[in-house]
């Protein structure tokens, strides 16, 4: 029973992942210009992913709950490590820290796979 549950998660976290990092490249590439706020741009386009792949999680794992009763350990760790990274990821954007703000949204990506 736990495998078919990791199985299941996995696939869809897969799927969700997928889908995300195919926005990526436009998100970082669609402002070819070198202007000084490419840095915020590209981190706002970041954090816009990011959310949009918490909030994905986060009805996987409801969906999952529903259907199994509980999420194995594992899969709750990553997905709480997940949101701290998200969190950390805002905090460096607030700070203008726009380069660790986009290394933090890429951790926490592939802390949601």
């Amino acid at each position: 029973m736990y495998i078919r549950k990791v199985q299941a998660f996995s696939l869809l976290m897969l799927i969700m992942s997928l889908s995300s990092l195919m926005i990526v490249h436009t998100a970082l590439a669609d402002n070819d210009s070198e202007d000084k706020h490419q840095g915020e741009h590209n981190s706002e386009a970041m954090l816009r992913l990011l959310n949009y792949t918490r909030l994905k999680a986060k009805a996987t794992l409801s969906f999952l709950e529903t259907v199994y009763g509980d999420i194995p350990e594992d899969i709750t760790y990553a997905y709480e490590t997940a949101l701290s990274l998200c969190k950390l990821a805002e905090a460096a954007f607030e700070e203008g820290n726009y380069s660790e703000c986009i290394r933090l949204s890429f951790q926490a990506l592939n802390s949601f796979k």
